[in-house]
């Protein structure tokens, strides 16, 4: 290894080699001349410069498992052997072996250990199911209710374990009699592998639904924590669809509603496409709303597919013609005739609570057939008069422009996170 360096001139470690009846005469004669017991340093184990590690004797470095920051996993017959590669086979005698198995074994439960810590930390940054079924491990608490943390309670079984397999290593290094290998001796539910199955598989910060399935075996459509460009400040709750085929990524909102006169309600994340019936306008139909839960994004831009509906939460109403079912996303239209200048269709965007507000770089314009001569147009709002922001552009309200089916949307439509989110 390029970046190690080991300055290893152990006494104790002399010692036992040469003791060591398994050990080639060979090899004897070689750590005889270039270990010199009388001029005993310390094991230090560097990468970038860092000191991980560091011992007076092999005693002192097993002892010092417990305070091992878990960066490099702890192998102290390797640190031994290093000017000696090739050696292994020769060098390591039975007590040797064991201590190795089982420093080896102590830090796998080591690592559990911190991530059982980590998921009752940072649940977000894991896939939520527990490993190979489709349980669900983590959800909101109710008002009121306190969260629950299971985690931790498998962080604290981990340690006892954990713990148990150090005193074990200690013992070992004491009296070769005390010594046994642990890996096949723990009990069923205290395996490795047991404790695995209680813990969810790592994921880190996703930025996909497509990340989500390459990384995780078989995941079902469903709800997840995503973060924008990888960012830990940037996340956002997703619905993952198509996760076996051509995984979709949809961004949830968590408001979705009509407006409701009796109950006052405005209304939530709905659009709508209005006709007008009356005189020549030649429409017929009801006025078309729709209301979304969660929107198509680009999960590398979060620019909207306004026209995708596998979001939709549920629509009403219905144009003859053109058999019209379906509002796009973010947007108020009306067909009417020439004339009738009124605001028939309203729509809102609301991205409240979501940590996201709409990008500066959406403009809102007036497009589609206008006019008696139904020429194309694209009028900018520039007065305010077809849409209106709150202070943080987490609400957009929008009103139809009048036209021959013309309509007011973002061009292009684009979520950008909030600052500090």
């Amino acid at each position: 290894d390029t970046q190690l360096s080991t300055k290893l001139t152990v006494r104790d470690a002399v010692d036992e080699v040469l003791g060591s009846e398994s050990t080639d005469s060979t090899l004897k004669a070689s750590l005889s001349t270039h270990l010199n017991k009388e001029n005993t340093e310390i094991v230090e184990k560097y990468r970038g410069g860092k000191v991980l590690h560091s011992a007076v004797d092999v005693a002192d470095l097993k002892r010092n498992y417990s305070e091992f920051d878990g960066t490099v996993e702890p192998n102290p017959i390797k640190y031994i052997l290093a000017p000696y590669p090739d050696m292994e086979p020769k060098i390591t005698g039975t007590q040797a072996g064991i201590l190795q198995d089982n420093s080896e074994l102590w830090y796998r439960y080591h690592l559990l250990w911190l991530q059982a810590g980590a998921v009752d930390v940072t649940p977000e940054k894991f896939f939520p199911y527990l490993r190979g079924s489709r349980v669900r491990w983590y959800t909101n608490p109710k008002p009121g209710e306190e969260k629950k943390h299971y985690f931790r309670d498998v962080a604290d079984k981990v340690r006892g374990t954990l713990d148990g397999v150090g005193d074990a290593i200690v013992r070992c290094e004491n009296r070769l009699q005390d010594c046994t290998r642990l890996r096949n001796e723990m009990p069923a539910g205290e395996t490795t592998n047991a404790y695995e199955q209680q813990l969810p598989e790592y994921m880190g910060y996703v930025s996909s639904c497509a990340e989500v399935a390459r990384l995780a075996n078989d995941p079902p459509d469903d709800e997840y924590a995503l973060f924008f460009q990888g960012r830990q400040a940037y996340r956002y709750e997703a619905l993952c669809q198509n996760m076996s085929i051509g995984p979709k990524t949809y961004f949830k909102l968590q408001l979705a509603s009509l407006p409701d006169p009796k109950s006052r309600d405005i209304g939530h994340n709905f659009a709508e496409l209005a006709v007008n019936t009356s005189g020549n306008s030649g429409y017929s139909g009801m006025n078309v709303r729709t209301v979304y839960k969660a929107v198509l994004i680009d999960p590398g831009t979060m620019e909207v597919n306004e026209f995708d509906t596998g979001g939709m939460l549920k629509t009403q109403g219905h144009i003859n013609e053109g058999n019209i079912t379906v509002a796009p996303y973010g947007s108020a239209g009306e067909c009417d005739d020439y004339d009738d200048r009124s605001r028939l269709a309203h729509a809102n965007i609301d991205l409240t609570n979501t940590g996201f507000h709409v990008s500066t770089a959406s403009k809102f314009e007036a497009t589609g057939w206008s006019n008696g001569s139904k020429q194309d147009w694209g009028t900018s709002d520039k007065d305010g008069e077809l849409s209106s922001f709150d202070s943080g552009r987490h609400v957009v309200n929008l009103a139809s422009h009048w036209g021959h089916c013309g309509s007011t949307s973002g061009l292009p439509l684009i979520f950008a996170p909030d600052s500090g989110h």
